[in-house]
């Protein structure tokens, strides 16, 4: 599964586990609820908690999720 995480620190693309977006949207509330993170460490958090991993380079990939943390939406994006 491929997530991209929006941000004002920066943007991500983090990749594991197959989840549904429900499941994504519960571990998204979890990070936040428990550590009170702020948009520069949820992204460490979120991958050392459910095992993903950062993906150093870009890549030209469509993604499944993305979680904009800068609005609070996680959405499926749209692709033509």
């Amino acid at each position: 599964m491929l997530i991209e995480i929006e941000s004002y620190f920066g943007d991500y693309i983090i990749v594991g586990k197959n989840y549904t977006k429900k499941e994504i949207i519960e571990m998204y509330r979890s990070i936040i609820n428990e550590s009170n993170s702020k948009s520069q460490n949820f992204v460490k958090e979120f991958c050392l908690k459910y095992s993903f991993i950062v993906l150093e380079e870009a890549i030209q990939q469509k993604v499944d999720l993305v979680i904009d943390l800068d609005i609070q939406e996680i959405y499926e994006p749209k692709y033509d």
